[in-house]
């Protein structure tokens, strides 16, 4: 047998692989993302478009301050446990420390911010939502520590499980909820206080086979945790930025209307995501399977455009569905008051299409050990979201915030291609241009088919 033939099964076994994985995780993230979409209908239908604004912006504290503080430890532990240079058992002990430090710091900001600037930074939200949100921050933070260790052993089947915990049980308890029709945004947020409180328990039992394997001796983890704060940190900072850019349009377009058309907006941006379901899934499964690959790099220069080119067509198919379906959609689940998400989702669109494809290249960039390149993209567009934000949101409502985050993705998009290219001594285009490997991939969905 030749030495191509050899090299052709071993990419057609690992192109197989990830597809199954792949495919887990985008089955499973599609199942935890209909239940999040059936908790957002009812949420919107018995709070009404002020007090659903109410519940997304107070929701945005914890969201903030886990994303502020994280400090890079889950890509980090994604990274090294990864790529073997770092037992589970070290990451887990490393991480609880990092996220008791982490936690103090981030309830005291948190707690200064509902006192003394409550009124300023979420105009229109009561200070008791403000706090009892305030209190899913620890929760929201230690299960995304704890969580990445499944994607680090890429242990797909446990991950997924471990993620669809919590928007089941939202669904289960804001059904009752209707049922009942008791309470209103304080009855969801406690709502959402118990989901992440049992689904972190749960994904603590699920880590226990996974730590029971490794030999039970005491490491040392003083050393691993500034590796991790020297990784981390790089990726931390994109995060923020990458953060900033998606919610930014958000905050300000409660800051410059109101949340009332906060409420309505958040609907455009909760169904406009939904594309970026298969590139998470794909962006979950490869991280950790690129950052294995360091030992052989013409495997990852092949396997990277490959995905991300996919990606991209799906993406472009799954957007055109939404576009057509979209009046229907939410006069059926969310009422006719949220119609007016209409436009702004058609504005969202191309540039939730394009950050599926820089979703993937941020991945191989990252596995490559250069997470500041990705915030250094991301520092640069932010400055241009700001921008187009403030112009666009005055002269254009909701419809310019989503039309200044499209111009932002996009932009990110164009400039990842060519940090990617310069990276992996690919050609700018490898990430459009098709090969014999989408062939290969053409003719086994053949057969399955016939099968």
């Amino acid at each position: 047998m030749s030495a191509s033939t050899n090299q052709s099964k071993q990419v057609g076994m690992e192109f197989r692989k990830l597809g199954i994985n792949i495919g887990q995780t985008f089955g499973r993230q599609l199942l935890g993302i209909l239940f999040g979409v059936g908790s957002a209908a009812i949420i919107a239908r018995i709070l009404g478009p002020e007090g659903n604004g109410q519940y997304a912006v107070a929701m945005l504290l914890p969201t903030i301050l886990s994303t502020f503080l994280n400090l890079g430890v889950s890509p980090g532990n994604v990274y090294f446990v990864g790529r073997h240079s770092i037992t589970p058992r070290v990451a887990v002990r490393t991480s609880v420390r990092m996220w008791v430090i982490i936690t103090l710091a981030g309830v005291l900001i948190g707690a200064i911010s509902v006192i003394f600037f409550g009124n300023r930074l979420f105009p229109g939200v009561p200070a008791l939502l403000l706090w009892l949100a305030l209190l899913a921050f620890p929760l929201v933070l230690l299960q995304s520590f704890l969580s990445s260790l499944f994607q680090a052993v890429q242990d797909f089947r446990r991950y997924n499980l471990a993620i669809l915990i919590s928007p089941a049980i939202t669904l289960l308890l804001v059904s009752i909820f209707i049922i009942f029709r008791s309470g209103g945004v304080a009855t969801v947020v406690l709502i959402y206080l118990v989901a992440h409180s049992v689904n972190l328990i749960i994904t603590c039992i699920l880590l226990r086979p996974i730590l029971a394997t490794e030999p039970d001796h005491t490491e040392s983890t003083t050393g691993y945790a500034r590796q991790l704060i020297n990784y981390g940190f790089k990726a931390h900072l994109s995060n923020i930025l990458s953060f900033v850019n998606s919610r930014l349009d958000v905050y300000l377009v409660n800051l410059l209307i109101n949340p009332a058309a906060t409420g309505i907006y958040v609907i455009a941006i909760s169904m406009s995501e939904q594309i970026w379901l298969l590139s998470t899934a794909v962006s979950t499964v490869i991280l950790p399977r690129l950052s294995e690959l360091h030992v052989d790099e013409q495997a990852r220069r092949q396997l990277t455009p490959f995905i991300a080119r996919w990606v991209l067509i799906i993406s472009i198919i799954m957007a055109i569905l939404l576009a057509l379906l979209a009046v229907p959609f939410i006069r059926l689940f969310f009422g006719a008051a949220y119609l007016g998400a209409v436009t702004p989702l058609l504005f969202l669109l191309p540039g939730i299409i394009l950050g599926s494809l820089s979703r993937v290249l941020a991945n191989d960039i990252a596995a490559r050990g250069r997470p500041e390149l990705n915030m250094y993209t991301a520092l640069i567009v932010i400055i241009v979201n700001i921008i187009c934000n403030l112009l666009l949101i005055p002269a254009m409502g909701i419809a310019g915030a989503a039309l200044a985050t499209t111009i932002a993705y996009s932009l990110t998009t164009v400039f990842r291609i060519f940090i990617y290219a310069w990276l992996s001594k690919n050609k700018w285009y490898a990430p459009f241009q098709f090969t014999a490997l989408d062939k290969q991939a053409l003719q086994g969905v053949r057969r399955l088919i016939r099968k």
